[in-house]
């Protein structure tokens, strides 16, 4: 092995002393530079405390804005369940429609007169006297008031017309509903009375039946009034 000079071995010891000496001076001035960072941000930091410590009170609530423009509607939402059923309702008025009256009289032979109906200032009655073939139906509208009027219009079973009517039906005047000449007969009625009442029937009236589940005399119908 070939023995360094010594020469070379002093320059060398020299060089690696001047490379340490940097190294320490270099971390000398390095912590320096760190305090003064330091010493900044609390100056920072002091002069935003001082600031704050200067700031006044808190200054009034403005006024509220112009209330902005309404939106758009929403898409409609889901149909809801079913209700219950309502309360039945109550009856409906008399306009138009009239309320209905049964007539109704099936007697034989012997029975007295028996009352119908007795509305708006009118009565029907019915009577049956004899009997069997003999029977007799004796069927009248009989006024209870003034100055009414009256009007019946039918068809026997023989296809005769009949027609009976009073332009000044009084009180207690009668029109009869059937007769002799109108055993078996079908009918309709009018009846106006001067203060406003109005009754309208249509019977069918027949004596001497054949067939007595009915009754020897038979006067049935219905009469409706306003």
């Amino acid at each position: 092995m070939q023995k360094v000079p010594s020469r070379v071995l002093i320059g060398m010891t020299v060089a690696l002393t001047a490379l340490v000496a940097l190294a320490v001076g270099s971390v000398s001035v390095a912590a320096p530079s760190s305090a003064t960072a330091g010493d900044n941000d609390s100056a920072a930091a002091s002069k935003n405390a001082t600031q704050a410590q200067a700031r006044g009170r808190r200054g009034p609530r403005g006024r509220r804005g112009p209330r902005g423009f309404r939106g758009f509607n929403g898409a409609p939402g889901p149909q809801g369940p079913r209700g219950f059923p309502g309360a039945a309702g109550t009856g409906g008025g008399s306009a138009g429609v009239g309320i209905a009256n049964a007539l109704e009289f099936r007697a034989n032979g012997g029975v007295p007169t028996a009352t119908l109906f007795n509305k708006g200032n009118l009565i029907i009655e019915a009577q049956c006297s004899g009997s069997g073939s003999s029977a007799d139906l004796q069927a009248l509208a009989r006024s209870t008031a003034p100055n009414g009027v009256f009007q019946v219009f039918g068809v026997s079973s023989a296809g005769t017309l009949g027609l009976g009517s009073d332009s000044n039906f009084g009180t207690n005047e009668n029109v009869p509903l059937q007769t002799a000449q109108f055993q078996r007969f079908s009918a309709t009625a009018v009846y106006s009375g001067a203060g406003g009442a109005l009754v309208t029937f249509s019977y069918l009236a027949d004596d001497a039946t054949a067939e007595p589940p009915q009754g020897e005399c038979l006067f049935v119908g219905t009469a409706v009034t306003d």
